[in-house]
């Protein structure tokens, strides 16, 4: 897995500069309405997502379209490396039980979210407590035999908030299996309303 790591990440970041360079703009005119045929409101919704943003309408070439991202002041190459080697350790805690490991990983917001039995419950876990909770991930990767999911990408909300998205069965999922925060120069395993 280690050797194979940086050439995963090398292909990762050549697709995702690959895909912002080639990003096509489409206006509203050429967006399908599911009004045009009612019977493809689900492929509308399907390809170009269930509302259209409510921005000002954008016509020329897409290269003439200014991206707005907000610029970051990191390596994301070596912050994306340091971010796979907190999700192998993550991973390492699963398979060796290493309960303490694990706390150390992620952030106090974290650890107090899932300490918290009222929301726990919410969220359809059967735990009373934070330790609970990690032997409910042991015991749920070990019993579907869960694997460590495929990176799909690593996306950089932020200098000190990414998020990583995963594949399963051959597509990426659509939200982020990961939010991670960094913290004194250390990424760690964070909630996805942190650190806005």
């Amino acid at each position: 897995m280690r050797s194979v790591a940086p050439w995963l990440l090398l292909v990762l970041c050549i697709c995702l500069v690959w895909g912002c360079a080639h990003r096509t703009v489409l206006t509203k005119e050429e967006v399908p309405s599911p009004q045009d045929d009612p019977n493809d409101a689900e492929k509308c919704e399907s390809e170009y997502g269930a509302s259209m943003p409510q921005e000002p309408e954008v016509r020329g070439k897409p290269e003439e379209v200014p991206v707005r991202e907000k610029a970051l002041n990191i390596d994301q190459e070596e912050e994306t490396r340091s971010i796979y080697t907190v999700i192998e350790e993550l991973e390492s805690c699963y398979r060796t039980r290493d309960y303490e490991k694990w706390l150390n990983l992620l952030t106090s917001n974290y650890r107090r979210h899932f300490n918290n039995r009222a929301m726990l419950q919410t969220e359809g876990w059967d735990a009373e407590n934070i330790r609970e909770f990690f032997e409910l991930l042991v015991q749920t990767r070990r019993k579907s035999d869960i694997a460590d999911l495929e990176i799909s990408r690593v996306e950089f909300v932020s200098d000190n908030k990414a998020y990583v998205y995963v594949v399963l069965n051959g597509e990426e999922f659509p939200t982020p299996q990961h939010t991670f925060i960094r913290i004194n120069d250390s990424w760690m395993k964070g909630l996805s309303h942190e650190g806005e």
